[in-house]
């Protein structure tokens, strides 16, 4: 009996502490000096920026059908990548917080 008061006591005391590091975290994207929300912030314009130079070559493509664009097309795609995953593991840390 007692090994489950201690048992409950713990996941109590284990509960407080999550809950108060959750509470820091929600704040910490609503200021805008802290570091999680700034690597928040600047993945969202990198992400606006990658999105806006996705359209320009498709308009391109569009135009010239003919023209291949295989390096700069790659090179995007692994930029996109790369920055998805960033983007969504920041995602991942603000909902798990």
């Amino acid at each position: 009996m007692a090994a489950l008061q201690d048992e409950k006591t713990s996941l109590m005391s284990e509960n407080e502490v999550m809950n108060v590091r959750l509470e820091q975290l929600d704040y910490s994207l609503d200021d805008a000096n802290t570091v999680v929300a700034k690597k928040y912030f600047h993945a969202q314009l990198q992400l606006e920026q990658l999105q806006e130079e996705n359209f320009r070559y498709e308009m391109i493509s569009l135009k010239n059908p003919s023209l291949v664009l295989s390096n700069i097309s790659r090179e995007f795609l692994v930029l996109f990548q790369d920055f998805l995953s960033q983007f969504l593991a920041l995602e991942k840390l603000s909902s798990i917080v």
